[in-house]
């Protein structure tokens, strides 16, 4: 790891992703599980995924890979060691951005591949949604801790990912968040688990006030320990409490963004981006265009 000092808190070294893979420790290929990566900038909707899997007995981890990265850039330590479960599946969590270069520009997709694990064993599930919304969540969030264009480099990582998955021949789902407005979250979840192979049932979509708190035994969802400085209190909150899979409108908060930041985020490919994930979810999930899209 290159030792050379960084002017933010939330990046003090550099970490190459060798760093990263060096502390993934995937066992015996032949004993690791079947994998679903789920890939997407950070407020996409990813961690009610969690819920999803956990709820329909599918052990979820809280971006396992990532705190390998965060830790390293802050100057710490942190391993993740692979459950030898070949017989079942394991849904891992990772996301993109928001404080530094690094976190922006990291593919989780090449780390994993690079510790040698089974590809043919790997799924890629891009999460997506709306850009103004996801900003607007950056935005509350975040605050002066993030900027335009670190989400423009993460939306750009995403896409890009997704493009490396499907140029390498492994299968690829795509799930925008804004489908939930169009199609019943228990059609959405079912064809997308069909793709998975994985069994539906309606746990994966309701009934989760009666379930164990995120990170509890029984939860089936996995939170490692991260460092302090990206604790974000309460920034799970609505995704860990809600009681089903529920989509939660955002045109509020985007008519409270001013008209520059949306025209930079237009111009800057982000609106194009996004419309090709809908556009895969439409195509990956056998849902037909509607009349007029609704963010």
């Amino acid at each position: 790891m290159t030792a050379s000092e960084l002017k933010t808190p939330y990046e003090r070294v550099r970490a190459p992703i060798s760093e990263i893979v060096a502390r993934v420790n995937i066992g015996d290929p032949q004993c690791t599980p079947k994998l679903i990566l789920g890939v997407g900038p950070a407020r996409s909707g990813s961690t009610v995924m969690m819920r999803v899997f956990g709820a329909s007995g599918i052990e979820a981890h809280f971006q396992q890979l990532k705190n390998i990265l965060r830790w390293l850039i802050q100057a710490g330590e942190y391993s993740f060691n692979l459950p030898q479960t070949p017989e079942r599946t394991l849904f891992l969590k990772e996301t993109i951005g928001p404080y530094s270069n690094q976190e922006a520009a990291f593919n989780p997709l090449t780390a994993l591949l690079e510790t040698g694990y089974p590809p043919e064993k790997l799924q890629l599930f891009i999460i997506g949604r709306h850009p103004l919304s996801t900003w607007a969540s950056w935005k509350h969030w975040f605050g002066q801790n993030t900027s335009l264009e670190l989400f423009k480099i993460a939306n750009q990582t995403a896409e890009n990912i997704r493009r490396q998955a499907v140029q390498q021949g492994l299968q690829t789902t795509t799930l925008a968040y804004e489908i939930l407005n169009e199609q019943l979250p228990e059609i959405v979840i079912s064809r997308l688990f069909a793709r998975f192979g994985i069994p539906f049932s309606s746990a994966a979509c309701g009934g989760w006030d009666i379930l164990p708190a995120f990170g509890d035994p029984g939860s089936n969802i996995v939170l490692p320990e991260e460092p302090e400085i990206f604790v974000v209190p309460h920034v799970h909150d609505r995704a860990s409490k809600t009681p089903a899979l529920i989509y939660y409108p955002s045109e509020k908060a985007i008519w409270d963004l001013p008209e520059e930041e949306c025209d930079w985020i237009e111009s800057n490919g982000l609106f194009s981006i996004y419309a090709e994930w809908l556009a895969a979810c439409r195509q990956d999930l056998s849902f037909d265009a509607p009349r007029q899209a609704s963010i």
